[in-house]
């Protein structure tokens, strides 16, 4: 087989290419013959090349599903072929090495079944036949939400079993505290043990191509002899609500209203019923003062407090 194409014969036949045939010409020598008619060249050029296709790319394949975009296609073809592959999106070329070693960049359509074709032309001309490959691109997360406990729940005990949905096109993995968590049919469980003190327990969502997603809730495990808070709720940046819903408790239905940007970072807002010194120097409470928590907690924006009203509950003469 000829490895290179005859493209330099090309030049020489056009020069005139002299062949004897063997009769006698002027002076008794041999006389020149010339090729020099295009069809005579074209098909001596013919018998002279090859004309063999070359075996198709042998290819290495990304991770299929996958969240990258683009992907490499790699692999093997002839010495100094051109590879062609194309996707749904789009094709791409590139020459193979000295080793027939190529890498492709390889655009992919976008949460879709991609299936490459893969080519390889010699130098010769000759096209290969076409490998093909299927590669799923999936750019959509999972979406997880933890249903138990609420957010907000004050614990009984350090251990909290912890259930929720999950649901994604591929498989899903869930942790929920760095705990592996059961998932079954769009559901997941298991059981983590918090610290006393106000906590965070977030569940986090993998799918097979790599995404993730989380959603977490606040809880709060009151210490030995401790005087459980009135409320607490985990608040981002996006703002939210504080309710006091604890039955019984001097706050039960106080809110604190925290609008949007107020806080630049998540964090577990507790409130709870004080009995510190008063804020104020020479203000004198009536009645139990409302704290919130972390301590040195500031928000960058007015927040708004709202208390119940209980007239039995105010002194006599108020």
């Amino acid at each position: 087989m000829i490895e290179w194409p005859v493209a330099q014969l090309l030049v020489a036949f056009r020069a005139g290419i002299e062949a004897r045939d063997g009769r006698p010409g002027h002076q008794g020598c041999s006389r020149p013959w010339r090729i020099e008619d295009d069809g005579e060249l074209a098909s001596l050029m013919y018998l002279l090349g090859d004309h063999e296709p070359p075996a198709a790319p042998l290819l290495l394949p990304p991770e299929s599903p996958t969240a990258q975009n683009p992907v490499v296609v790699s692999g093997e073809a002839g010495q100094y072929s051109l590879v062609t592959a194309t996707s749904p999106a789009g094709s791409i070329s590139a020459w193979t090495d000295e080793a027939g070693h190529f890498e492709l960049p390889m655009t992919l359509a976008a949460n879709a079944v991609n299936e490459i074709s893969v080519t390889a032309t010699d130098p010769a001309g000759n096209t290969s036949g076409a490998a093909v490959i299927t590669v799923v691109h999936d750019g959509i997360p999972p979406v997880i939400e933890i249903t138990a406990p609420a957010d907000g729940t004050v614990l009984e005990a350090a251990a909290v079993a912890v259930g929720g949905t999950v649901s994604d096109a591929t498989a899903v993995q869930v942790l929920v505290n760095g705990t592996p968590a059961a998932v079954s049919g769009g559901a997941f469980s298991t059981s983590v043990t918090v610290e006393a003190g106000a906590g965070l327990i977030r569940a986090l969502a993998r799918d097979a191509a790599g995404n993730e997603s989380a959603d977490a809730v606040s809880v709060y495990l009151p210490a030995a002899g401790e005087y459980p808070p009135s409320g607490l709720a985990l608040i981002g940046p996006e703002g939210g609500t504080v309710e006091a819903a604890r039955p019984g408790d001097p706050f039960a239905g106080a809110s604190i209203e925290i609008p949007a940007g107020a806080l630049e970072e998540p964090a577990i807002i507790v409130v709870r019923a004080g009995a510190g010194a008063p804020p104020v120097r020479g203000f004198i409470p009536v009645g139990p003062i409302l704290e919130l928590e972390p301590a040195g907690l500031a928000f960058a924006a007015d927040v708004t407090i709202t208390l119940p009203y209980r007239a039995g509950a105010l002194p006599a003469g108020s």
